[in-house]
């Protein structure tokens, strides 16, 4: 009988199974259904596994999840029982966890056990209340749970309860950013060339559920001077029933009512991210535009908080560390023309709901970024939010100096004025004096903030304050006042406006900011800037996108800038894979106008490029016109971000690379990967064998068989193996990766692969028998799993064989095991089976 015909009758004999179920009221499957096998083969048949009572759902499904018809879970295992001759749900603690019930009700289910299944138990859901119903639709195996709101947290598909969180193993982590530079220019009529080489990122370490990280920056330059940092070591852990983050070591105040300084010590913060998204506020945002190829830095009191590297263009910056709050400075450094310019990075009014706490407090010593010994003193910093009715919330903080020099208080009301939008006013006072002996000089700030979400295509923020005199101090400003730094800003006034507005039927984004501010020591500073963005959906230039920019921008120490940019991009072929970009851009402040075209391809050589042709007329005393020749190209792969750009002009050529990349070291070997962004999470997928794609990324698995991500903290996320690119010896018990993250942690996730040769193969006894049809093959390899079930005449497919997993056949109360002395295909062809007084 050859292996093909087998098949075929082994497929018709499940056949006349499944349709035996569906007329048998009480089973046990009879054999003589199995008419496609020799009749001599009947009576060695077990089948006692797939036993049950007429209409029940046996085994396990995967089910889609609705509670209250919102999607919650996909893909959820679950077996069903009867209950009256009615299926039920087995709902496993485990199945309970996933779903979006209040941790007290949780509590109560677990202690209801009403059934037990497979060795596991089954809660009474439905039993919580008499308006619980559970509906199965078998057509498209969609379970959908009614519930009573009171028992439910609001639903966020992405967001997961602490409870169901992961947090990962231990290891060693780096995350890393490598820039190189090169300029070769004409100053007073010799030629120099300069070469920096800098680097900036984090090493750490997780051990259990704390994190250890410490910042470094790095820089050298052609002169041989170089300068490195540890600007920052802490460690940090969740504590998820609170909402909130513990941190310890060299930081950055976490505040929400005062500007952030740095100091060294503790700091516990309710954190947003752990919230569900309709709990969480404004995302800050930095704005700006482009000429070409460059690198925006964005710097708060001296430091670099966060490098980018941007191509030519509008450039939108979200993901900024958590702990920026206030003013921060943006440098766009355009082949050594650095443009700057100063972002205020508010927040939403302060509010929490009714009976809640939000809140943050900070205790430790100040300690500047490059020390300074006259700032030597401890601090205690806090403030908090409390929900005192469902629409108005109290505020209020408090910063205080150990030495008896400086305090501020502050207090104030969040209001939620509902389809008017929320609206927060505090007034902050301020007491500092510069030595013990001195008398205190006070002031008073006056601030509000007003965010409104009109639509979803619609947002306004608004914040502003006022001082009452020159004698109001911020930390901050104490801090430079007692170390006599030349950067010391006393601010009269500010405000900040940001509106979001997309117009659907033209297909127009429209983004406006406005900071205006006056100060006691410098200048009035303003900073404007409008853009408008246009897609053209139909017509010769459809899949094209216009965008016409204006900014306006003057600094406290009087450098002006206006500029008007127009970039316009149109694809070839109405292909998004290749396309041409228009740039020309004006600057009254720089006195030139600069015109670029560029060919751009995301579909070439394993990456993105782009060539262009620049012309840049100075309109100063000089009057020139300078042409140049530049280019592009960057690339992801399993090791990180490749980012390289070139310029060439009769006065000046560069030439700058760039590598981002992330290192993550386990018991389970090393995994090379994108750069995880400040204290995200990351994902090490352990497939077993190199060469697996996963798909949706530019990862594959190493020669340690593994493949790292970096992730978002706290929410559900799912990943999927690229099933069309395994190699031909590995075979995966599970392709599909679903992990919710706590913040820094290391997760861990094996997709239980099988490695070594396939054969269908013959199975025999000692004595020539077949062990009886519907056995059930286990593979052990320090765990057990099923990989086959034996047909007819012993005839089974394995996978997975090599001289160290051991495989037993199991029916019944009898088990045996496979000896396989060689995996030459010949040899595996026929296989015995030894109980263990014959082995």
């Amino acid at each position: 009988m050859n292996i093909w015909s087998q098949d075929c009758r082994l497929m018709m004999s499940f056949i006349f199974l499944f349709f035996s179920l569906k007329v048998a009221y009480s089973f046990e499957f009879d054999p003589r259904a199995l008419a496609g096998i020799d009749p001599s083969e009947l009576d060695n048949v077990d089948l006692s596994a797939f036993s049950g009572e007429s209409g029940q759902l046996t085994g396990e499904y995967s089910l889609e999840v609705t509670v209250n018809d919102q999607r919650v879970i996909s893909g959820q295992k679950a077996s069903f029982y009867l209950d009256h001759e009615e299926n039920r749900v087995c709902f496993t603690s485990d199945f309970i966890e996933q779903l979006p019930i209040r941790d007290r009700y949780y509590r109560t289910l677990k202690r209801d056990v009403i059934h037990e299944m497979n060795g596991k138990a089954c809660l009474g859901l439905e039993n919580l209340d008499e308006a619980i119903a559970v509906d199965y639709y078998r057509e498209n195996q969609h379970l959908n749970i009614q519930m009573p709101q009171k028992f439910l947290h609001d639903i966020d598909e992405y967001w997961v309860a602490p409870r169901n969180r992961d947090d990962g193993i231990s290891g060693l982590v780096l995350d890393y950013s490598l820039l190189w530079n090169y300029n070769n220019y004409k100053y007073g009529g010799q030629r120099e060339s300069s070469t920096t080489i800098s680097s900036y990122g984090s090493v750490g370490a997780n051990i259990g559920r704390f994190r250890i990280r410490s910042n470094y920056q790095y820089s050298r330059f052609n002169n041989g001077y170089s300068q490195f940092d540890w600007t920052q070591t802490y460690i940090f852990t969740d504590i998820a029933r609170l909402n909130a983050k513990l941190y310890a070591g060299e930081l950055y105040s976490r505040n929400n009512l005062f500007d952030s300084v740095r100091f060294k010590g503790i700091s516990l913060y309710t954190d947003e991210e752990m919230m569900p998204a309709y709990l969480r506020g404004y995302a800050p945002q930095i704005i700006g535009t482009a000429s070409t190829n460059a690198i925006v830095n964005i710097k708060q009191n001296g430091a670099i908080i966060k490098t980018v590297q941007v191509p030519p263009g509008p450039f939108v910056i979200s993901d900024l560390p958590s702990y920026v709050s206030g003013t921060v400075e943006v440098e766009v450094d355009e082949d050594g023309v650095i443009r700057s310019y100063q972002v205020d990075v508010a927040s939403v009014p302060f509010l929490t709901r009714k009976g809640s706490m939000r809140y943050s407090i900070n205790i430790g010593r100040l300690e500047p970024l490059y020390r300074v010994d006259r700032v030597d003193t401890g601090l205690i910093s806090a403030d908090a939010s409390y929900g005192l009715t469902s629409n108005i919330s109290l505020i209020g903080g408090v910063q205080h100096t150990t030495n008896g020099e400086y305090r501020a208080f502050n207090l104030g009301l969040g209001i939620n004025m509902m389809q008017f939008g929320a609206l927060s006013i505090d007034i902050t006072q301020s007491s500092s004096r510069m030595n013990r002996s001195d008398e205190w000089q006070k002031g008073y700030r006056y601030s509000f903030n007003y965010a409104k979400l009109f639509t979803t295509s619609t947002s306004l923020n608004i914040t502003g304050f006022k001082n009452s005199n020159i004698h109001f101090r911020t930390l901050q400003n104490y801090i430079d006042m007692k170390s006599n730094s030349a950067h010391l800003s006393l601010e009269k006034e500010r405000i900040s406006i940001s509106l979001m507005q997309y117009i659907k039927p033209w297909d127009l984004s429209i983004s406006a900011s406005m900071v205006r501010g006056r100060y006691w020591n410098r200048e009035k500073l303003t900073n404007y800037n409008i853009s408008f963005n246009k897609t053209i959906r139909q017509g010769l230039l459809s899949g094209s996108s216009i965008n016409l920019s204006f900014a306006k921008n003057r600094t406290e120490y009087g450098m002006k800038e206006e500029s008007v940019s127009l970039y316009m991009t149109i694809p070839l072929d109405g292909s998004k894979d290749e396309r041409i970009q228009y740039n020309s851009r004006y600057s009254r402040g720089q006195k030139m106008w600069d015109n670029q075209l560029t060919y751009r391809s995301n579909a070439a050589f394993g990456g993105n490029y782009s060539i262009a042709t620049r012309m840049l007329h100075h309109h100063d005393y000089s009057r020139n016109t300078e042409y140049s020749l530049n280019g592009s190209y960057d690339r992801n792969t399993r090791y990180g971000r490749l980012m390289t750009s070139a310029s060439y002009a009769e006065d000046k050529h560069s030439v700058t690379a760039g590598f981002d990349g992330s290192i993550t070291v386990t018991q389970h070997g090393i995994a090379t990967h994108s750069k995880v962004m400040d204290d995200d999470a990351r994902l090490i997928i352990d497939a077993g064998a190199s060469g697996v794609t996963i798909k949706g990324t530019h990862n594959k698995t190493n020669i340690f068989g593994l493949a790292g991500l970096g992730i978002p903290s706290y929410q559900q996320m799912t990943y999927r193996v690229d099933n069309d690119d395994i190699p031909e010896n590995v075979e995966l018990l599970d392709s599909v990766i679903k992990t919710a993250a706590s913040d820094g942690a290391i997760v861990y996730h094996s997709l239980g692969a099988v490695k070594g040769e396939k054969a269908v193969t013959s199975i025999q006894l000692v004595d020539g028998a077949y062990p009886p049809f519907g056995a059930v093959v286990y593979r052990h390899d320090g765990v057990k799993n099923e990989v086959a079930i034996v047909a007819e005449q012993g005839l089974t497919y394995l996978s997975g064989i090599d001289r160290h997993a051991k495989f037993t056949v199991e029916w019944g109360a009898q088990l045996c095991q496979l000896k396989i002395t060689s995996l030459e295909p010949s040899a595996l062809q026929n296989l015995t089976c030894y109980f263990n007084e014959e082995l």
